[in-house]
């Protein structure tokens, strides 16, 4: 067989296998197929292309007229073969491609350029064999280099499915590159001066560049990407903050509301004086049958000493009497507490909220909400435990709200445990949900 033959199916050997081991890495959590899949279809693709480059590509090559044809079917050869193995987008693999064929070509210039320093002069008997072992090295420490140095980061951008206007042209700069060192190969060639020993150092030098260059915008998109990520966080964050005063309002708008019934009342009391005074029995009857046992609420003893967050306890003790939940609550003394007023009440009023709702559901028993609260010096400890009626829909996550549009309650409990540096814990066991969480004071540790 022709040398020339055998060297272009050495190149394409070592460009497809680097390439494989490279794309394996940044896909490999995104393969359609197992790792045995993958390469046999990359040994099949391999064997296509040496066979299109036999074809149609060599100095020997039966159709060599036709090589428009030949270079045509590397695309869809690789374009198959990587859908084959993947469903990510195609963008993905052409900086791969770009990035190694740019290695591959540096690698070839630098060997041509230490040939000339006579190192491995007969070292091989075939020809060019010193010249294929130098370009074997530095196609190596290339390959490597850019493996546990751009891999990385470059999988981070795969993984994360990061498609920004920045990686949309990311190819572009193996790419240039390639460009820039062919226009130089070219150059040197045709004024028949060759790759002397005296370009070593300077394409060494773009080569170092070129690897520098990928790193540095690389590893900016993904900074890019991080900010973006650490603006929606706070932007979501201020949101959250947003929804919580709003439901503070809001609980803090129901108790209110309910302390003034309980104080219209009152002119309830006068009017059935009235009608007692006046021997009216008929209309007292009437009256009584109107508004009946519902507004006959006793005044309940307080059940913390925060006014604020009485009301609410009060309120939803109140709801549970009226819908027949039997409802124990034993909280604490919270004092001058490093937890806000209006998280306090965010936090327990979803917790009421829901454990109210899911009692509603119950049919079969009944429905009871037990809340417990434990104020440490720097720490709150509580339980919530509720029945429900069993049905559980579960989440990525654990266990997912039945709301229209995924309930906001379980969230907001969350940041604020996680705001003061605490754990959530949920479990359901026997129709019943409990939720156990706790709370510290941000500096202490647990």
């Amino acid at each position: 067989m022709n040398i020339n033959i055998l060297w272009h199916i050495f190149q394409l050997i070592i460009f497809i296998g680097y390439s494989a081991i490279f794309a394996y890495r940044v896909l490999e959590e995104h393969l359609k197929v197992g790792r045995r899949g993958f390469w046999v279809r990359a040994a099949v693709y391999m064997a296509a292309l040496i066979s299109a480059v036999c074809l149609f590509l060599t100095e020997l090559s039966p159709w060599q007229n036709m090589r428009i044809i030949g270079m045509l079917l590397l695309f869809p050869l690789t374009f198959l073969f990587y859908k084959s193995v993947t469903d990510k987008k195609i963008i993905f693999l052409l900086f791969v491609l770009f990035l190694l064929l740019n290695v591959q070509i540096s690698a070839l210039l630098l060997a041509q350029a230490t040939l000339d320093f006579h190192v491995l002069p007969v070292l091989f008997a075939y020809e060019n064999g010193d010249f294929l072992f130098w370009t074997a090295v530095y196609g190596s420490v290339n390959f490597w280099l850019v493996y546990f140095t751009l891999g990385k980061y470059y999988k981070r951008i795969v993984d994360k499915d990061i498609v920004l206007a920045q990686t949309k042209y990311l190819y572009w700069l193996p790419l240039l590159f390639y460009v820039i060192i062919e226009v130089i190969y070219n150059t040197v060639l045709k004024n028949d001066a060759g790759i002397r020993k005296d370009m070593f150092v300077p394409l060494l030098l773009l080569n170092v560049f070129a690897l520098i260059t990928y790193y540095a915008a690389i590893k900016s998109i993904n900074d890019n990407f991080d900010a973006a990520e650490e603006r929606e966080k706070l932007l979501e964050a201020e949101g959250r903050l947003e929804l919580w005063e709003a439901q503070y309002n809001s609980l803090q708008e129901k108790a209110a509301a309910d302390a003034k019934g309980r104080h219209d009342w009152r002119q309830h009391i006068i009017t059935i004086m009235g009608l007692v005074e006046h021997k009216d029995l008929e209309g007292l009857d009437k009256y009584l049958s109107d508004y009946k046992e519902k507004y006959l609420i006793e005044e309940q003893a307080a059940v913390c000493d925060i006014p604020s967050l009485n009301m609410l306890f009060q309120y939803y003790q109140r709801q549970a009497k009226d819908k027949k939940i039997k409802m124990s609550l034993g909280t604490a003394v919270f004092g001058d507490c490093y937890v806000s007023v209006s998280e306090l009440t965010v936090l327990f009023g979803n917790l009421l909220e829901n454990a109210m709702e899911a009692c509603e559901r119950v049919t079969d028993r009944e429905p009871f909400i037990n809340l417990r609260v434990l104020n440490e010096k720097n720490r709150i400890i509580l339980l919530c435990e509720n029945s429900f009626d069993g049905i559980v829909h579960s989440g990525g996550k654990g266990i997912k709200s039945r709301k229209d549009g995924g309930g906001i309650g379980l969230c907001s409990v969350k940041d604020i445990v996680e705001k003061y540096n605490g754990c959530l814990k949920i479990e359901n066991e026997a129709n019943i949900f409990r939720l156990y969480a706790y709370l510290q004071k941000v500096g202490e540790t647990r």
